[in-house]
């Protein structure tokens, strides 16, 4: 397939949001008992079936049914722009995302998660995304992961947590965390989750506070 330019990159994104957003709207208007609080399942293959291919340009990493990696662009959602219809479905759009099996499996981080955090899913001892939450945080955040599977429910901006990146430094993170729910089982299938980076924010803190 032929590389697109900017500007059709840019009109294919803006056409591949639409569609999401539209099918979005028509499913969650569909059912008395459909909550903000969740995304349906349906909605997230729908979503899928009507995105649009760039090339890969992306570089975005999405992990195979078997826990193989597809290679951001080859494989099973090679022709979907995974990354945007995940920002477009939990209306975030400008903070690092990432999507876990209800286990804690790494399934998906977008390209601004892998870049300044370190972390790809090309390896097996990095799969469980709960091993990236530092030792004393961990307790807290289980509680609040464990609470969305069982409730189905999305909670925003919880934490904050400390944050281990690949090259062993530590962040400061507000989560907010988003299931993905099959209406068959009612049971959560995935939990796409945001990251607001709160780190310089406190740095700046405590040196004002030094400072006075």
């Amino acid at each position: 397939m032929p590389l697109l330019n900017q500007n059709n990159k840019i009109a294919v994104v803006a056409v591949s949001i639409f569609l999401a957003s539209f099918v979005s709207m028509l499913v969650f208007m569909n059912g008395e008992d459909t909550s903000p609080e969740y995304l349906k399942s349906d909605v997230l293959d729908a979503a899928k079936e009507h995105g649009v291919d760039e090339g890969g340009s992306h570089g975005v990493h999405f992990s195979g049914e078997h826990g193989e990696e597809s290679g951001g662009g080859h494989g099973e959602e090679a022709d979907v722009d995974t990354e945007n219809l995940y920002r477009v479905l939990t209306g975030h759009y400008d903070e690092p995302i990432f999507a876990l099996e209800p286990t804690g499996r790494t399934k998906f981080l977008s390209e601004d998660f892998s870049t300044k955090y370190g972390y790809e899913l090309d390896g097996a001892e990095e799969g469980i995304f709960f091993s990236y939450i530092y030792p004393s945080d961990l307790a807290e955040f289980m509680t609040e992961y464990t609470d969305v599977i069982q409730s189905g429910k999305a909670v925003d901006r919880v934490g904050p947590y400390r944050f281990v990146n690949k090259d062993g430094g530590q962040c400061v993170h507000l989560l907010s965390l988003m299931p993905v729910v099959d209406e068959e089982t009612g049971k959560v299938t995935e939990v796409i989750g945001s990251v607001k980076d709160i780190t310089e924010t406190l740095e700046d803190f405590v040196t004002e506070k030094k400072v006075k």
